[in-house]
């Protein structure tokens, strides 16, 4: 059970962030020339990021989704205009987190290849390697994304998911984009790490109870060291830590409230 639920979350993500940018030039090999050590310099930041905060691994995917959710991976989600946009939808304001990860990432590869990596790339690699980073399972990261110079309050509040969406509502958002329920529970797995709150998590418990995929991890081991040292993406010996190890009390709680 626990490799099938790994394979059709790892299908999920790759089904829901991939058709956003298919359009465009995309690569594994982009950077190569470029900037051949981005997602080198990715990886080691988002390791620091989830050693000193774990639950930032969590933040991170979801800010990567409520990226692409809304018209695609482009990084609209981060940009602070003058005008309402993403950060101010009902689904997003003040919800989603990790801004100033994001912003720490582009600042350290930028020293290394300026003006060259996208920020909607590093989002994408940094959401990768949040989730091998708590354990989950990797996958290739086509580059070549644009970011965007626009953002859209009304699409956002139109097309993402509110936390008092209804099962049949959530069905049909993720249906838009192509993604069946049982697809649309392995991508809610993803709030079995993190925070969530009471309405939404009843909603997930249901689904997940609906699809038996009654599976929740309250508490993940944080594998630190998974970074990629050449094309081949040869891992180096991980050194395992746990969360104890960072003197922390664990993050990863959630309350399954049925008021």
């Amino acid at each position: 059970m626990a490799s099938i639920s790994i394979d059709i979350f790892a299908t999920a993500l790759l089904m829901i962030f991939l058709p956003q940018t298919m359009n465009a030039q995309l690569s594994t090999t982009f950077y190569d020339k470029t900037c051949p050590n981005a997602q080198q310099i990715v990886c080691e930041s988002m390791a620091q990021a989830v050693k000193t905060e774990p639950r930032m691994g969590a933040s991170i995917l979801r800010l990567f989704y409520h990226d692409c959710f809304v018209q695609g991976c482009d990084a609209s989600v981060l940009l602070t205009p003058t005008f309402n946009g993403e950060k101010n939808a009902d689904p997003n304001k003040n919800s989603i987190r990790g801004f100033e990860v994001i912003d720490s990432i582009k600042s350290n590869v930028e020293k290394a290849c300026e003006s060259t990596v996208s920020c909607a790339d590093i989002l994408a690699l940094a959401a990768r390697d949040a989730v091998e980073l708590l354990g989950g399972p990797t996958w290739q990261v086509k580059l070549g994304r644009r970011d965007s110079l626009n953002a859209s309050l009304e699409i956002a509040n139109t097309d993402l998911p509110k936390p008092n969406s209804t099962l049949a509502i959530l069905i049909s958002k993720f249906a838009v984009k192509g993604l069946n329920a049982r697809k649309m529970t392995a991508l809610f797995g993803a709030h079995s790490i993190g925070q969530a709150g009471s309405t939404f998590t009843m909603i997930l418990t249901l689904t997940l109870i609906l699809l038996k995929f009654v599976k929740v991890v309250a508490l993940c081991q944080v594998e630190m060291g998974i970074c990629y040292k050449n094309k081949k993406r040869e891992k180096k010996k991980k050194k395992k830590a746990t969360l104890s190890t960072f003197k922390m009390e664990p993050p990863f709680q959630i309350s399954y409230s049925m008021q």
